[in-house]
């Protein structure tokens, strides 16, 4: 799966204290959903979860570029506490739903 072969790069993304924080869900051929593993996080060095976001965001990038040379771009569509989606009916200290990255031809 297409998924498989660009996950298993972008896994490899830095993150801040090499913490590599991020999930993935894949949905289908076309979709996959992104999770902040909160086993990986540092919330007391990063008390206002910046380098954790900015971690996804490099993620995502990461992703992207692998994704241009196989003819797909990746279209991000982030969540957040306010819009709740998918991260309402998480328990604490489980995977928070950060986005859905479907792929287009």
């Amino acid at each position: 799966m297409f998924w498989h072969e660009i996950i298993a790069t972008a896994i490899h993304s830095p993150s801040p204290h090499n913490v590599q924080p991020w999930l993935v869900k894949i949905l289908s051929e076309t979709e996959a959903e992104l999770y902040i593993d909160p086993k990986r996080t540092l919330p007391k060095e990063d008390i206002t979860g910046s380098f954790i976001i900015l971690t996804m965001g490099i993620f995502l990038e990461a992703l992207s570029i692998l994704a241009k040379p196989k003819g797909f771009s990746l279209d991000t569509n982030f969540f957040t506490r306010r819009t709740g989606t998918r991260a309402r009916s998480l328990k604490p200290g489980s995977p928070r739903t950060v986005g859905e990255f479907p792929l287009q031809k």
